[in-house]
């Protein structure tokens, strides 16, 4: 993937979007492992192709520690804010989620429309 720059209003919208939008779920849920249902967590900035991110277990729907839990995405979420925001690396990005050694996720950051299952590149 090459390192189009995000613009940056679009980057810090979906991502506060996002958080929200994970917060609401687990102020009424309890932390859980992900439903394969909501797996892979996908948003994008209105729709407009300037920001789309896309979240996904290594193994959607199965047991186990190969899945992410509903607090790991917004981890994610919050991780993306610091590093990509707040750091100023506007950037198309793509990115393992990790829970202690073992990879149980992954992820990317775009600018086009969200992609859907086997579409990363």
């Amino acid at each position: 993937m090459d390192h189009r720059p995000i613009e940056r209003s679009a980057l810090g919208h979906t991502l506060q979007r996002a958080q929200l939008s994970r917060r609401a779920y687990l102020s009424t849920h309890p932390d859980d492992w992900v439903a394969a249902a909501d797996d892979p967590f996908r948003i994008d900035y209105l729709r407009t192709g300037k920001c789309a991110i896309r979240i996904e277990s290594i193994k959607p729907g199965g047991p186990g520690p190969q899945r992410m839990t509903y607090g790991g995405v917004l981890d994610v979420l919050r991780g993306l804010w610091d590093v990509l925001y707040m750091d100023k690396r506007e950037f198309q990005s793509v990115f393992e989620v990790k829970n202690g050694s073992e990879v149980v996720g992954f992820g990317t950051v775009l600018v086009g429309n969200v992609p859907v299952f086997g579409e990363f590149g």
